[in-house]
């Protein structure tokens, strides 16, 4: 007995709704954390992951913000730029790229 692809699909849309309803609420308060405006964790949500589902290769990998690392960029850069400027967000962007180059 085949399942219809209807019934398919409604899982799929109840299992991307389900994630999303934690995701956001959680990389909103990330940024709220690392001192970034909101709108970077959706961006730190949606792009690493569609990133990760073309080119990655390990199903243990975390992609995205977490607590920690959003904490430890609001300590190395509170003392350089004002919270939430343009200033912060340009040395935060420096600053992922220069972890991801290491």
């Amino acid at each position: 007995m085949q399942i219809p692809i209807q019934v398919k699909l409604q899982q799929i849309a109840r299992i991307v709704t389900r994630s999303a309803a934690i995701a956001v609420p959680e990389v909103m308060g990330y940024t709220k954390i690392a001192g970034t405006p909101v709108i970077t964790g959706l961006y730190t949500m949606l792009i690493p992951t569609a990133l990760f589902a073309l080119f990655g290769s390990s199903r243990h990998l975390v992609v995205g913000a977490d607590s920690a690392t959003a904490a430890i960029l609001a300590g190395g850069l509170v003392g350089i730029a004002s919270t939430g400027s343009g200033e912060y967000v340009a040395l935060a962007g420096v600053l992922a790229l220069m972890a991801r180059a290491s």
